[in-house]
């Protein structure tokens, strides 16, 4: 994991970058200034700064003894903080009501959440919790007694989990101390930038800027959180456009830090399903997936708009340029490094994008026949998409083609019914009749046979503009998703003559093949016994060199013993059927003649082989993981399961009264009482899934005790999740 976290910040590490610091956490986003709080806490009876020092501060160039340095620091910040708390009462000022403490219990068991199980050395993370997981991290940092390069892939990786596992996370910030000189870490969807280091001892003012701001911030954003996501006593809301809608699962969460940071809800409004879907664009891709897909509207198998909006934060629209914003004005020989590095950089804008219809994961087709009409109807789209509105896709993935329950129309949708009582609290009107879609009725698809559907076209090529001028080429990383690219894609990269269609569905081979390696069956039922990181295909999805990629693939793709013993072999038996079909695939490759006409013979001659009704079933399959409670483990069963989990544990307990609120009755048009007093919408709260601050957030009356805990050293059972593995051979989804 660490060589390729450190591949995706390659060339966009922006080092020590002056006046970044105050940039980050100014003035205002603290309770009282930092010359206010430093004279505070120098004078009285127990001063906590005296002669140039911190009184209560462990010594940080000792080497730490099975983590006394980290126990002794997390006091010594509590006590920072108990402290400051008590300098802001007694001004008569509140603060925000965060029930976060500093912990070190963790530097040497690791947190145990995640795939690789890492130890931080000191987190900033709920307190009251059993057992810490990084959906409950604030801030997390490392400790080193002399300069060391291994803080900064720890500190990756922290960043790494925490943005796979909240949710309302527009960057993170971290902090590394070496002996006595701190330096914060930012990670962004644009890459890296770290402040310029200090003393903590002679330069005590930005010590209070920073630990005081990272406690104490009264606008959670510094700390780039999403604070449009607000969370009432029902739930997760998002406003766009005007329309507020409910957030009733989290879909996908993006596994990288630099690059698109897609996320996905399934949303609901006025008892209408939706997809709401947020990404950190790049500024010099001269069309936004909105208005590509704008541009395909009344295509089938395509996605519609229902609206988008840029995000604005603080008045300003949020973008990754804001951080890197300080280096144009510095001056040194850093800075000149840093002003070569920013011109290779990528600008980021946050977009949020509601689209409809929801669609369902392909893993979830129901047969093998739905599985390859699917694929026809995703062909199709495609190929409409290209011929008839130029626009080419480019990033073919498993996740890019999703199926849709069978109905009249594209904006209308049978789905599984979820509460009525959440549907209720989502919105009583329906959307405005001008952002109403009125698409023409799609025919009905193959008896019983969900419909394809065709997503995410961030990376897609127009062909031909018009009157938008040229397009401008796209600064970052190659288009594709390791395992689905083509070998012309990998082998050539950025000096490939042109992305053709025919590069699109080789791409599609490789997710049908995908799907025949990684899973058991239909349903999405995963094998137990297969992980394809150590099988003979591994060279598809290893990061590396491109270039040996592609040939490795070529060389499977061309050479027939490698085919049947590399690929053939690999096939769960459920997809025996399948075989040759991927094969014929296969060839077109070989014989060139991968294009629309000879896929879809193929696919549509397939189709009448497969039988209308299968007899399979995941109990008797022992490829499959059986049902969920036969205790199997999931490889890739990720955080979002586990968060959606969580999420909904709070709704049912809302629904039912026994968390002491009383649930609405959306029969008699009851509303729920957000002015309750019970309402810990004031809390970052990372239990329920990174949880951002409300508009009015909880205060801190001064008569309140001060919510500071110093952390209890207690053993707790340990719970472990997996995570789906790393198989982006870019910073991008």
């Amino acid at each position: 994991m660490d060589p390729a976290l450190v591949g995706e910040i390659d060339k966009s590490h922006l080092r020590q970058v002056p006046d970044l610091l105050p940039a980050l956490l100014p003035d205002h986003c603290l309770p009282l200034s930092p010359s206010e709080i430093l004279e505070a806490l120098s004078t009285g009876g127990t001063p906590l700064y005296v002669g140039d020092q911190w009184v209560g501060c462990p010594n940080l160039s000792k080497p730490s003894n099975n983590g006394d340095v980290e126990r002794a620091l997390c006091v010594f910040f509590q006590t920072f903080g108990e402290r400051v708390a008590a300098v802001v009462h007694e001004k008569g000022k509140t603060l925000p009501n965060l029930k976060y403490e500093w912990t070190a219990r963790y530097a040497d068991r690791g947190v145990q959440d995640a795939p690789n199980v890492r130890k931080p050395d000191i987190l900033f993370a709920k307190a009251g919790e059993e057992e810490t997981t990084w959906s409950h991290v604030r801030i997390h940092g490392e400790l080193k007694s002399k300069s060391s390069d291994s803080a900064l892939k720890q500190l990756l990786n922290g960043a790494y989990f925490i943005f796979s596992s909240q949710d309302d996370r527009r960057f993170v910030v971290s902090l590394s101390l070496t002996a006595n000189n701190l330096q914060l870490y930012i990670c962004d969807r644009a890459g890296l930038v770290t402040t310029a280091p200090f003393d903590i001892h002679k330069d005590p003012e930005s010590f209070v800027r920073v630990l005081a701001g990272l406690m104490f911030t009264n606008d959670p954003a510094f700390l780039g959180y999403d604070t449009s996501i607000v969370t009432k006593p029902a739930g997760r809301f998002i406003t766009v456009d005007g329309c507020e809608y409910a957030l009733v699962k989290l879909l996908f969460i993006s596994d990288v830090i630099r690059g698109r940071g897609t996320v996905c809800w399934h949303a609901r409004h006025a008892g209408e399903d939706f997809v709401i879907k947020d990404t950190w664009a790049d500024d010099s891709r001269e069309f936004p997936e909105a208005s590509i897909l704008r541009r395909a509207k009344g295509i089938e198998g395509v996605p519609q708009v229902v609206a988008d909006v840029v995000l604005r934060v603080n008045d300003r629209v949020d973008s990754t340029a804001h951080l890197r914003s300080t280096i144009m004005s510095s001056v040194g020989p850093k800075s000149a490094k840093n002003h070569e590095r920013l011109s290779d950089i990528e600008r980021r804008t946050h977009r949020r994008l509601v689209i409809t219809p929801f669609a369902l994961p392909l893993s979830n087709f129901a047969s093998q026949r739905e599985l390859i009409s699917i694929f026809i109807d995703v062909v199709k789209a495609h190929r409409d998409l290209y011929k008839k509105a130029q626009i080419l896709h480019r990033d073919i993935s498993s996740n890019n083609l999703m199926l849709v329950p069978i109905t009249r129309t594209w904006n209308s949708v049978d789905l599984p019914p979820t509460s009525p009582s959440l549907a209720a609290l989502a919105g009583s009107h329906a959307l405005p009749k001008d952002r109403v879609l009125q698409p023409e009725a799609v025919p009905a698809p193959q008896s019983g046979l969900r419909r394809g559907l065709l997503i995410d076209v961030d990376y897609a090529l127009v062909i031909k503009p018009q009157d938008e001028g040229a397009r401008k080429p796209a600064v970052g990383h190659r288009t594709g998703t390791l395992p689905f690219m083509a070998i012309d894609v990998l082998y050539f990269g950025g000096d490939l003559p042109t992305h053709e269609p025919k590069h699109d569905l080789e791409s599609m081979l490789y997710v049908l093949i995908w799907m025949c390696v990684n899973y058991a069956g239909p349903k999405n039922v995963e094998r137990k016994n297969f992980d394809i990181h150590n099988s003979k295909l591994s060279g598809w999805v290893k990061a590396g060199d491109y270039e040996l990629i592609g040939r490795a693939k070529a060389g499977t793709m061309s050479i027939p013993t490698f085919w049947n013993h590399d690929v053939l072999a690999s096939f769960a038996p459920y997809f025996a059927p399948l075989k040759d079909c991927v094969s014929k695939w296969k060839d077109l490759y070989c014989e060139n003649k991968m294009d629309y006409e000879h896929v879809l013979a193929v696919l549509e001659d397939t189709l009448k082989t497969l039988p209308e009704k299968e007899e399979w079933s995941d109990k008797d399959d022992p490829e499959g993981y059986g049902p969920q409670d036969a205790g199997q483990k999931r490889k890739r069963a990720d955080f979002v399961g586990r968060i959606n989990d969580e999420q909904d544990e709070r709704a049912a307990k809302f629904l039912s009264g026994e968390d002491g609120r009383r649930a609405p009755n959306p029969a008699s048009g009851e509303g729920v009482d957000e002015s309750s007093s019970d309402d810990d919408s004031g809390d970052i709260d990372g239990g329920d899934f990174g949880v951002a601050a409300s508009e009015e957030r909880r205060r801190i009356p001064a008569s309140e005790p001060i919510p500071f805990l110093l952390t209890a050293q207690r053993q707790a059972p340990l719970r472990t999740y997996a995570t789906r593995r790393r198989t982006m051979a870019s910073g991008d989804d």
